[in-house]
């Protein structure tokens, strides 16, 4: 009987990590289109002839550049082997979240000593 009720809460996890991962995706996909417009408008504007991007150019120059280093910063399958679904997704979040965060901060660092 308790296996019954382990198996429904495994199921309820991973159902629960589906969900936070769909909502997820796209607000993912905002934080690092941002981040890269605050990079290129800090960075590669003020060189002569680069073009002004929206957010929506940095969500794909984002996705192409995810792409590209995907094989780069993907986790050791491995290492998930023991974790929990929840494990997984959290240290995904701090992935997704932190990585962005580190490079906006010392971008704003550099522009403001090195640009102005």
């Amino acid at each position: 009987m308790s296996t019954n009720s382990t198996d429904s809460e495994k199921i309820l996890e991973g159902c629960l990590v589906f969900i936070v991962a769909l909502v997820l995706m796209p607000l993912s996909a905002w934080w690092h289109a941002f981040v890269m417009l605050k990079l290129w408008n800090w960075f590669i504007l003020p060189i002569q002839g680069a073009p002004a991007l929206t957010i929506g150019n940095c969500m794909g120059v984002s996705l192409i550049f995810g792409l590209l280093a995907y094989g780069l910063a993907s986790m050791n399958k491995d290492q998930n082997k023991d974790k929990s679904p929840s494990e997984v997704l959290g240290a995904s979040v701090a992935k997704i979240v932190l990585v962005p965060s580190i490079m906006l901060f010392f971008g704003w660092l550099y522009q403001m000593w090195f640009m102005r």
